[in-house]
């Protein structure tokens, strides 16, 4: 919503510092639920976002100020899109607990649990995906190939994929992060040495 006003030039300026949102792995979007035109200030949000290309990254929808609009707090639909939105008042607390809970949620669904199956001589690739990633665990085939189980979420898989080197069949989804028993089985199908 303070976009909105400004001259183009000034919005410009921003811009520069806005793209730093787009490094971000997940976004808090929060607006004045008290504000008349809270929709447009959305749109005007999502705008920007689009522009510097930070649409993909996973947020969190939060309208504060729900006393001074005199709505109830808790989950609301409306938000942006398909992200989850919620109505809070920081100043009495109504709807903490629920955004607390919303938080939680959309942080641990926003990351994947995935292997990369590599070839061995793909050690630079291998040494990017540990600076890159969460990683849980590697193991190597009979084969020789590097089986590296990794949590990422939208914004690291981008970058993973933008290496020199990475190739998208290297990819296996093995669900949202936390989900133990599929790497297990995965693991012990592909030949990967404990």
């Amino acid at each position: 919503g303070f976009i909105q006003g400004l001259p183009h030039a000034l919005v410009q300026a921003f811009l520069s510092t806005l793209e730093e949102v787009r490094s971000a792995d997940f976004l808090l979007r929060v607006a004045d639920d008290s504000h008349p035109d809270v929709r447009e200030q959305e749109v005007q949000v999502e705008q920007v976002l689009e522009e510097i290309g930070a649409t993909h990254i996973p947020s969190l929808t939060v309208r504060n100020k729900s006393d001074a609009s005199g709505r109830t707090s808790g989950c609301i639909n409306g938000g942006w899109h398909t992200n989850p939105a919620i109505r809070v008042s920081a100043r009495t607390g109504d709807g903490l607990e629920a955004l607390q809970t919303q938080l939680a949620e959309s942080l641990s669904s926003a990351r994947r649990r995935c292997m990369l199956r590599l070839p061995g001589s793909h050690g630079r690739l291998r040494s990017r995906i540990y600076a890159l990633a969460t990683v849980n665990g590697e193991s190597v085939t009979d084969e020789g190939e590097i089986l590296i189980t990794v949590n990422v979420d939208a914004p690291t898989i981008g970058r993973i994929e933008n290496e020199p080197d990475f190739d998208p069949d290297y990819w296996v989804d093995l669900g949202p992060a936390g989900s133990n028993d599929v790497v297990a089985v995965k693991a012990a199908s592909t030949g990967a040495k404990a």
